[in-house]
């Protein structure tokens, strides 16, 4: 197969993320990375500009929805 498959992107836009906020404190400060995070700081990544609250989670959560065509799953522009 090719492309960006299951769960490559998502898994891509945590290293982003990890990225983003080492390079805003420090790699070797885990603590204040977890930090910068959970203040809301945007990151801009391959699946959209994600940011996280307090707690940790998405603020929102970034979704697509596909279809069934020709044998594989496409991107359905138009959800039915």
């Amino acid at each position: 197969a090719s492309g960006a498959d299951g769960a490559v992107l998502s898994a891509y836009a945590a290293v982003q993320a990890f990225v983003a906020a080492a390079k805003a404190t420090s790699v070797n400060d885990g603590k204040a990375m977890a930090t910068w995070l959970h203040a809301g700081n945007s990151v801009a990544t391959a699946i959209g500009t994600l940011s996280f609250d307090a707690k940790g989670d998405l603020t929102s959560q970034p979704f697509a929805w596909y279809r069934a065509a020709n044998g594989t799953f496409v991107p359905d522009e138009q959800p039915r």
